[in-house]
């Protein structure tokens, strides 16, 4: 009964929604990478969708308090750890071993797990789980090169420094264009819970209708994430 009533109000809460034209400021983060590839190509879209609402954006590696920074609504990429945030799931990102073309003509194919042994990988600062990577039962890999930012990550691997796993939102294009090549695809465990993206927000009744018709444009244009 009581998700009945849940569903019912977020039915009639879109319904209120497509009635209104949402205006205002919206303040939006999500991890620097995600912020570059996954939403400003679509904000030009979106403004001209919604010209009365305000857009914000920041874009942050590491967690942030929702509150006390003044964030609206939030991406987020893996498990949650907070139950007092409204989740929304927007799909899942998978994850890839990457290199460079020229870098794997120079230091050999990477054909089985065990080659990753010969390879230089590229990995995190921190925190230290992001440098587990999920090939067969999980390897916790002691980088040659870390970085703290993901973005960054992608750059060394661009340029040849390495492998590196990182999420298909931020290097999918990277594969299509050739820039990079996905190794080990059949080695890696599926499925992963890094992979989920959430959006998460305290309810708001005044910012619902925002919230609401961002997450709607934005979640149609990740489902190929």
């Amino acid at each position: 009964m009581r998700a009945g009533l849940s569903t019912l109000e977020e039915a009639e809460e879109a319904l209120a929604v497509r009635r209104q034209k949402p205006a205002g400021r919206l303040r939006v983060d999500a991890a620097n990478p995600f912020v570059l590839h996954q939403i400003v190509p679509h904000v030009k879209a979106f403004r001209e969708a919604y010209p009365e609402i305000e857009l914000e954006l920041t874009a942050s590696d590491r967690m942030v308090d929702l509150l006390e920074k003044r964030i609206d609504v939030a991406i987020r990429i893996g498990p949650l750890e907070d139950s007092t945030l409204h989740a929304r799931p927007m799909g899942r990102s998978p994850l890839s071993i990457v290199g460079s073309p020229d870098y794997l003509r120079e230091q050999g194919l990477c054909q089985t797990p065990d080659d990753l042994a010969k390879h230089t990988l590229i990995g995190f600062t921190a925190p230290e789980t992001l440098n587990l990577w999920h090939v067969g039962d999980g390897l916790q890999i002691r980088p040659a090169i870390r970085a703290s930012s993901g973005e960054a990550v992608r750059q060394l691997c661009l340029r040849g420094n390495g492998l590196a796993y990182l999420s298909r939102f931020m290097v999918g294009e990277d594969v299509k264009q050739g820039r990079l090549v996905e190794v080990l695809g059949e080695h890696l465990t599926r499925p992963n819970p890094r992979e989920l993206v959430n959006a998460v927000y305290y309810r708001n009744t005044t910012l619902s209708a925002r919230i609401q018709v961002f997450l709607d444009f934005f979640s149609a244009r990740w489902q190929s994430l």
